[in-house]
């Protein structure tokens, strides 16, 4: 029941949002759920929905949902001068803070991020498909400041089927390889691509403990 009402008070939201970020004839199927609490502020920026994410109503979601006895935080998403690129379906549960400013972000197809996720880019972030990231996770770029004048930012890489646990701080230059698995209140930090695929990653800063893991979950 309390679903379905927040579901009736965010239609108005919804739609508003759909009209303003897609064109007419691919907002008419609503692929975009939005919760009416969200702040959404976009600047010369532009959300690029693939032929998958647009024929599917409600595809992409943000601010509802996530593991339950987790406070969570006002979703915003805040877009300047940028891309976001959505392959497919996506979530992104209670408190996101998705803030994307002269960059591009590219998110694969079943991608789950949990509450209070945060993604700040002002470089280049790309994730895989079938990506699960748990609550309280944050993924930048760059260092959110300047260094003796300078700006330090790295792009950052997430391959396919890669399962990130919770409180994981995920910073600039940091690549993860297809088929891992990083540990909860893990940093990463390097690059880990040219090892193995499927690796269990954990520490801080991130190792490597164990290679040619595997994990399934049921929801993909």
């Amino acid at each position: 029941m309390y679903k379905f009402a927040e579901l009736i008070i965010s239609m108005p939201f919804t739609i508003y949002i759909n009209f303003r970020l897609l064109k007419f004839h691919e907002a008419l199927r609503l692929p975009i759920y939005c919760d009416y609490r969200t702040k959404i502020r976009i600047k010369k920026s532009k959300i690029y929905l693939s032929d998958r994410a647009k024929g599917t109503t409600f595809g992409v979601k943000f601010g509802f949902g996530g593991s339950k006895g987790i406070e969570t935080h006002r979703n915003y998403i805040i877009l300047d001068n940028s891309k976001l690129y959505l392959a497919g379906r996506a979530t992104f549960m209670r408190g996101i803070s998705l803030k994307i400013e002269n960059s591009a972000v590219k998110i694969g197809n079943n991608f789950n991020i949990n509450k209070n996720g945060k993604i700040f880019s002002r470089k280049e972030i790309i994730i895989g498909d079938d990506v699960m990231i748990g609550w309280d996770v944050t993924i930048l770029d760059s260092d959110g400041h300047t260094i003796m004048g300078k700006a330090h930012k790295k792009k950052i890489y997430i391959g396919d089927k890669v399962w990130i646990g919770a409180e994981v701080l995920i910073l600039k230059g940091s690549k993860i390889p297809q088929g891992s698995v990083v540990a909860a209140r893990s940093l990463v930090n390097k690059d880990f691509t040219m090892n193995n695929s499927n690796l269990l990653l954990g520490g801080q800063p991130c190792r490597i403990i164990k290679e040619h893991v595997e994990w399934v979950d049921e929801q993909l």
